[in-house]
């Protein structure tokens, strides 16, 4: 039984600054995902890669930011059903997979590699 809500809202804007901010895109996103377990960490140390500790086999809200200065963080994750893949996450950068429900999909196996020796990302997972 799920005992907890993950909620991410915001918007979704494009605004043409040319033409007197002529909006051409505004969506809402007000989104709830109901979980059981999860895990936060505000400074994931990176030492190396490191292979990220899910809370469950699969995992389907992933939340990372890579919070290093002037490093790219690489990320590599194993989507349930899928092939492994990989995205460079550049400073500052977030990388978000938010479901509506966690019937499939999800996400087995992920890790975090810094290009120099060392790195920082917060990381939240849940499931």
């Amino acid at each position: 039984m799920a005992n907890l809500n993950i909620q991410l809202s915001g918007a979704l804007q494009v605004y043409d600054i040319t033409s007197g901010s002529v909006n051409i895109v505004n969506r809402a996103i007000a989104l709830t995902y109901q979980a059981t377990v999860q895990y936060f960490n505000a400074y994931e140390q990176l030492t190396g890669t490191v292979v990220l500790n899910l809370p469950a086999t699969t995992v389907y809200v992933v939340s990372i930011i890579n919070k290093t200065p002037s490093t790219n963080l690489t990320l590599a994750f194993t989507p349930v059903g899928a092939s492994a893949g990989s995205k460079i996450l550049t400073p500052g950068e977030q990388f978000i997979d938010f479901p509506i429900a966690g019937s499939s999909g999800g996400y087995s196996a992920l890790s975090l590699t810094p290009a120099s020796e060392t790195g920082i990302a917060e990381v939240l997972l849940a499931a």
